[in-house]
């Protein structure tokens, strides 16, 4: 049985224990029973030597956002359970409450369909529910609602369509695919379901690679990013965006810009988010030495924002638009 002091005691007859939490003075989560310390440290993108210094107390009790993943990865529904306090703080009161769909996506994701006989969709017809898609994700006020109906049936037809075509149609099913996940990591994020979030931005940016598309990598690399950062791995996240961007160069004559300076601006969002604002405003989108190109991005950060989410999220034409529009604000035409 292993020792890991962040685990919970589970009763022979799997209740789990609500008794008293087994602290030594300089420890600031319960001792438990149950789970190992690489495992734990992996589920919350930290390593075993983290959850010990956090169990010894060489390191301060975790902030809200790591205590809730840790929450999530032990299955405990009340915070005091981690913290020692008396008073009942529940997870979702802070994680938030699982949206109707999120289980039905979830089992889309699970599906791998290796029996299937169904006819498998036809790629303009998929290419279509997928615009349509992002265009209730960027029009819609319920839009999370009506994309999570949307998302089981486009995860499993665009999974068939990898198994069932070959030559040049694979590749545009994986650049399909790959575009599927992105819109669904959109609607995973925002759900108390942290796993889900790492499975599809990794299988994301399998497909794109498998694709052989610079585009879909950006965009694969962009979700990947946002993984990668909120787990506190920053010079992961540096690295990745970096490199997306530096594939995309090549191609910035056409209309790629806005996922270029979406990439840029995760490098300069994930630098000032640990606390370098000078690094951050140095390599941001807008920094020394990233002429010409850069002279095409918005020049309000507003404007920025909006025109590189709209791009790094499928919709060419609203990402272009903004871009251009930022251009035209500064007296600039867009080349």
């Amino acid at each position: 049985m292993c020792t890991c002091h962040l685990c919970w005691r589970w009763h022979d007859n799997g209740r789990r224990a609500r008794g008293q939490a087994l602290r030594r003075k300089d420890q600031v989560l319960p001792r438990a029973i149950g789970m190992s310390r690489p495992v734990l440290g992996g589920l919350v993108g930290r390593s075993a030597e983290w959850v010990k210094a956090v169990e010894t107390g060489r390191l301060q009790t975790p902030r809200l956002p790591m205590l809730l993943r840790i929450a999530h990865a032990l299955g405990i529904e009340d915070l005091a359970e981690l913290t020692g306090n008396s008073h009942a703080v529940p997870v979702r009161v802070f994680a938030g409450t699982a949206h109707a769909a999120l289980a039905a996506v979830r089992a889309a994701l699970t599906d791998y369909q290796l029996s299937s006989t169904a006819a498998p969709p036809r790629l303009p017809h998929l290419q279509a529910r997928l615009d349509r898609a992002w265009a209730i994700r960027h029009a819609s006020p319920d839009h999370r609602t009506q994309v999570g109906a949307l998302l089981p049936d486009l995860i499993r037809d665009a999974h068939r369509a990898i198994a069932a075509y070959e030559g040049e149609e694979r590749r545009e099913a994986r650049r399909l695919l790959a575009g599927v996940y992105h819109l669904t990591d959109m609607y995973v994020a925002y759900q108390p379901a942290p796993e889900l979030v790492w499975l599809v931005a990794d299988r994301a940016m399998t497909q794109a690679r498998e694709a052989d598309d610079p585009l879909a990598v950006g965009g694969s690399a962009w979700a990947l990013v946002s993984a990668l950062r909120d787990s506190g791995r920053w010079a992961e996240a540096v690295s990745v965006a970096h490199d997306a961007a530096k594939l995309l160069e090549p191609y910035l004559a056409d209309d790629w810009l806005a996922m270029w300076g979406a990439l840029q601006f995760e490098v300069a969002y994930t630098l000032a988010r640990r606390g370098r604002h000078g690094d951050a405003a140095l390599l941001g989108p807008r920094g020394p030495g990233r002429a010409p190109a850069a002279r095409r991005l918005p020049a309000h950060p507003d404007l920025l924002r909006t025109g590189c989410h709209a791009r790094a999220r499928g919709d060419v034409g609203r990402g272009a638009a903004a871009a251009r529009r930022g251009a035209t604000r500064r007296g600039q035409a867009r080349p």
